[in-house]
């Protein structure tokens, strides 16, 4: 088996199975049955899960549609972790259970499997619960690119490894290194970015984005916490083998392109920005020299982040959208 798409689930019986019909369809019809294997993994879920995930596989007997349930929900980490385990594919390619991929992106992405590529990365489009796109995502206006393995590659796009959805990569070794590092944070994802640029070639594919499902914060069953959730993503800086001055590049760098992370707090008042700013400030799993220039750092990027805005034109728009950690 070439690819597993790995789809981690809890509760979402109805876009999980929209999803994975529409898998299933884009195997069958491009003669994949051998090559691509879907594998869902449910963390205990209450729903219609089981039952509508085995209406399809007996409605595409050929694919290869496997479901491991958890007897108890272990959370998001966990189960993202257990999904790359069970892969049987030689890539993993990790998906939201309401996030969806075109077909152009599947035969794609096993092109480029097959000239050598440890890791792809998509750009992506947001979309609402009933699929209408947002206007906003990532790399939308970017080309494809391709970049080398090492560091220069993982500090230009480990911090895309903050949405799961759609990443590609190589799985030999990746689980043990997991295991063997303890990762144990909300973005185990970052981690697994960051090895694989560290190691093998990398693709960054703009072409056809990965359709992202943006659910109002209430109706999502995690927050922000009141430090955008930086401490975890940070952790997984300093489990690679790095000097701390490429950990330092790889936070700023990671806090210039999700300036949001901090500025959310800002409209929520000084009290919860300057909490923010000391949790990350007293956080063993940042950097000292950043936990030091923090406090410059954060405006000079804010200030130049919304000098861009404004050339751009965005900047208003972008001071009117709400937020909610």
């Amino acid at each position: 088996m070439l690819l597993t798409i790995a789809i981690p689930t809890f509760n979402r019986c109805n876009m999980l199975a929209k999803n994975v019909t529409e898998l299933s369809m884009m195997i069958k019809n491009n003669d994949l049955i051998n090559d691509v294997e879907i594998l869902v993994s449910d963390n205990c879920s209450t729903d219609q899960t089981l039952s509508l995930i085995e209406n399809i596989k007996n409605t595409f007997l050929d694919v290869s549609i496997r479901v491991f349930t958890n007897t108890e929900n272990m959370g998001l980490t966990k189960n993202v972790l257990k999904a790359l385990k069970e892969s049987a594919g030689e890539y993993v390619m990790f998906l939201g259970d309401d996030d969806y991929i075109s077909e152009s992106y599947l035969m794609q992405i096993l092109n480029l499997i097959q000239k050598g590529y440890g890791c792809i990365i998509p750009s992506y489009k947001n979309i609402t619960l009933s699929g209408e796109e947002t206007g906003r995502g990532r790399d939308l206006n970017c080309c494809s690119k391709s970049y080398k393995n090492g560091f220069f590659n993982c500090f230009m796009n480990s911090w895309r490894g903050h949405q799961l959805s759609g990443l590609v990569m190589l799985k030999k070794n990746l689980y043990a290194q997991c295991i063997k590092e303890n990762i144990n944070n909300l973005y185990p994802q970052i981690f697994m970015i960051s090895y694989c640029c560290l190691h093998y070639e990398t693709y960054h594919l703009t072409d056809y984005p990965v359709l992202v499902t943006r659910p109002p914060q209430q109706s999502k069953n995690w927050g922000y916490g009141d430090d955008g959730l930086l401490t975890d993503v940070f952790d997984n800086y300093g489990k690679l083998k790095l000097t701390s001055l490429q950990r330092f590049l790889l936070e700023i760098k990671f806090l210039y392109a999700q300036y949001w992370r901090c500025a959310m707090y800002l409209k929520k008042g000084p009290i919860a920005f300057f909490k923010c700013l000391w949790k990350l400030m007293k956080s063993p799993k940042i950097t000292m020299i950043n936990r030091i220039l923090l406090i410059f750092e954060i405006p000079f990027i804010f200030l130049f982040q919304a000098l861009r805005l404004l050339l751009s034109g965005n900047l208003l728009k972008t001071l009117k959208t709400k937020v909610d950690a």
